[in-house]
Parts: structure tokens; sequence; C-alpha cells
């Protein structure tokens, strides 16, 4: 029932921001999503409203591997012009990576051209993280370790490097 409710309040254009964003939330707060919170969430990744679209990263993030289920909206808000939300899909990719793997290109793309560090930090760590799965990325994580004009993003390449190589 609350989850029915929740999902009306989401699809009401015409209702508030604040109280969409906030249907998005509640629906993130669940153990498990069901599909049509999942596809719920997804279409809020395309809303105009910032708002709304930082809710719906930060509800696919904290969901992590299930979050998978979204890829195909999760990869093109990648491309978002607010930074809290292309951090929270970051970390959305990460977990989605052990069942998408067009999200190693996605996090690899971020780690070298983000215009934000954090985010350039958040999808480092996430290549590192992945272990093996981030094979694609050691000629990346081992330019970005050697050439990065600052010293956090080296730091944290040459310690995905060493993850990604099993070492």
């Amino acid at each position: 029932a609350r989850s029915t409710l929740l999902l009306g309040v989401l699809a009401e254009n015409d209702t508030a921001v604040n109280l969409r964003a906030a249907a998005v939330e509640g629906i993130g707060r669940g153990v498990r999503l069901s599909s049509a919170e999942l596809e719920a969430v997804g279409r809020a990744l395309e809303s105009e409203a910032v708002q709304l679209r930082r809710a719906a990263a930060a509800v696919l993030a904290k969901h992590g591997a299930q979050a998978a289920e979204a890829w195909p909206k999760i990869e093109a808000a990648l491309k978002d012009d607010d930074n809290a939300v292309r951090y929270q899909l970051i970390r959305a990719a990460g977990a989605a990576a052990a069942t998408q793997k067009d999200a190693v290109a996605a996090l690899m793309h971020a780690a070298a051209k983000d215009a934000h560090v954090e985010n350039r930090l958040a999808a480092i760590e996430e290549l590192g993280q992945l272990g093996a799965m981030a094979a694609p990325a050691v000629d990346l994580l081992r330019r970005i370790s050697i050439d990065d004009a600052r010293a956090s993003i080296r730091e944290a390449a040459a310690a995905a490097l060493k993850k990604a190589q099993g070492s």
C-alpha cells in the first residue's frame, strides 16, 4: 500500500517537485525495489527538476547491484549537468558493473574526463573495487597514476591499478 501511494505521488507531474522527490526517497527506503519502483526511479532521472534527479540517483546508488536493472537510464544520466547526480550514478555504475559490462567503460570515461575531482575519484575508486573486472581500465589507470596533475587522483589511480591487476 505504501509503495502504491508513493508511486502515485511520483507519477503525478502536477505534484510539487519536493513532494515527488520525497516520494522517490520513500521508495528508496525499502530493502528491495519492485520492478515498478525501479522503473519509476529510473524515469525520475529524466526529470527537468534537479531535486528529483538527485533523489533518484541517490536511491539507485543505495540499492547497488539492483540498480543494474536500470542501467540504460543510469548510463544516459551519467551525462547529467549536475555534479551530485553524476556522483551518485558513478557509485551505482560501480555496483552495476558485475552484470553491465558497459559500466566499466562509463567509469573509465568519468575517471578520465569528469569535470569534478570528487567524481573522478569516485570513478577511480569504483574501478579499483571491481578488481579483475576492471582489466580494460588498466592502461587508463596507469596513465592517470603517472600523468594527472592532482596528487590525490594519481594516488587513487595507483591504488585502483593494483587492485585491477590483482596485486
